[in-house]
Order: structure tokens, then C-alpha cells, then sequence
């Protein structure tokens, strides 16, 4: 009978540890971004909730991210320009993503895009 109790115990433990383990994505896996897309994370190094703007973004149109700020970007397009500004209305600090480049860490926390070209 104790041992039984030990048993169930033991497994209890396992199964609870088991309910507790987060899987995160490594900072590499989540820097995936698709050729002509514009892609940005919430956190620094890639980490963090994943957004991407609309391929068809209108140039010179402000948006802003609410509660999905940019610490980190790749744009992975051949031909567009975007900058990441500090203030939700397209003001203030800007931080500017050329076409094939990546930063994992802006500048400037992005509470607005804007696509330039």
C-alpha cells in the first residue's frame, strides 16, 4: 500500500512537472522571415509575439503597432524602405530598415511603421 502511494506520488510529480515546461523559440528559429515580407517582434533578438505588415502596405501611410511594439525587425524585401518610429502617430524618433537587412535589436522601440519606398 505504500508503495503504491509512493508510486502515485511520483507520477503526480512527473505529470505536473511535465504541464509547467514552456518550449521558447531560440532567437535563430524565430528570426524566420518570408523572402518579400516585412517582419517584427516584440522583444530584442527575435523573441517575443511575431507580426508582419500587409505586403501591400500604401507608402508614406502610418500605422501603429497598439500593444505589439517593434524591438526587433527584418525586412526581407528586394526593393522597400520602412522605418519604425518611437510615437503611435509616425513623430519622434525613427529608426529605418533598408531592403535585406535585419536588426535584432532598434534603436529606437517602434510604436509606429511607416513604409518610405
Amino acid at each position: 500500500m505504500r508503495l503504491k502511494r509512493t508510486i502515485s506520488s511520483i507520477l503526480a510529480g512527473v505529470a505536473l512537472g511535465a504541464t509547467l515546461v514552456t518550449v521558447t523559440p531560440s532567437p535563430a528559429s524565430a528570426a524566420s522571415c518570408a523572402s518579400g515580407r516585412v517582419c517584427y517582434w516584440t522583444g530584442y533578438n527575435y523573441t517575443g509575439s511575431w507580426s508582419s505588415p500587409r505586403a501591400d502596405t500604401p507608402i508614406g501611410r502610418c500605422y501603429y503597432t497598439a500593444s505589439r511594439a517593434a524591438r526587433s525587425v527584418i525586412n526581407n524585401t528586394s526593393n522597400q524602405n520602412w522605418v519604425w518610429l518611437f510615437n503611435p502617430d509616425c513623430t519622434g524618433n525613427r529608426h529605418g530598415i533598408s531592403p535585406r537587412s535585419r536588426d535584432p535589436e532598434l534603436a529606437v522601440i517602434g510604436h509606429s511603421y511607416m513604409r518610405l519606398q
